[in-house]
């Protein structure tokens, strides 16, 4: 079991000099903690794939639920604080990472890294919209300002972007710096969510219409009245 610290070992790989005839060549390389990387993976794999899903839905859901912010705003902030711990892991994982060999730089790497900036800007963009409140343009056919689609888009583009680097991570860097495959049950699982996640968010659209009559409500209308009522003078 490996400690904290990174590990050194000499690589042999098999060359072949004449014919036949094999030599081997020697590098050095150093491999990050183990603890590291499964701290990495599963402070990242909690937020970004169960976390951020679940918020997601729940404000796909939210004319079911006169509450549905603050529960999407305290899964947000759980999932931020776990997304940002993950990265940090990641980060000193691959500052201990060395294989001259094969190079630290792949598609894990540098996803990774801007999936973390576009996430940064999307929490901030959420605060933006609840706290500050830009409003729509006058001749808005609704009254949902712009930046709230674009919030919405963009939070469905990264919950996809992570499904896909989780997948990399546990296909590309397990494999390279442990030197065994990624168990089945993490391919059984990264498909489970997918799927769930993906079937949930399709069957809240069918609220999509719902929610937009809601919105083009005076607010108090629509912030006072039960719902059956606010639904029920939408449609007349």
């Amino acid at each position: 079991m490996w400690g904290f610290t990174p590990l050194s070992m000499l690589v042999a790989t098999a060359v072949e000099t004449s014919g036949s005839i094999e030599a081997r060549q020697f590098r050095q390389i150093q491999v990050p903690s183990k603890h590291l990387i499964i701290g990495h993976a599963t402070t990242i794999s909690i937020g970004f794939l169960i976390l951020l899903p679940i918020g997601a839905l729940v404000a796909r859901y939210r004319t079911l639920n006169p509450f549905w912010f603050n529960i999407h705003y305290f899964i947000q902030t759980l999932a931020a604080l776990l997304i940002i711990i993950g990265f940090a892991l990641g980060v000193r994982s691959k500052k201990d990472a060395y294989d001259p060999g094969r190079g630290n730089s792949n598609i894990h790497n540098g996803l990774g890294i801007a999936l973390f900036v576009i996430y940064i800007v999307q929490f901030g963009l959420g605060l933006v919209i609840h706290y500050i409140k830009p409003s729509a343009p006058p001749n808005a056919r609704y009254h949902r300002p712009l930046q709230n689609y674009a919030h919405g888009f963009v939070g469905i583009v990264i919950i996809g972007l992570a499904f896909y680097q989780v997948r990399t991570g546990y296909k590309i860097e397990w494999p390279m710096w442990t030197g065994t495959l990624a168990p089945n049950g993490v391919q059984i699982a990264w498909g489970v969510f997918l799927g769930v996640s993906c079937a949930l968010y399709a069957v809240g659209l069918v609220l999509l219409p719902r929610q937009w009559r809601n919105e083009n409500l005076p607010k108090d209308a629509a912030t006072e009245m039960p719902l059956m009522q606010v639904n029920e003078r939408a449609s007349a």
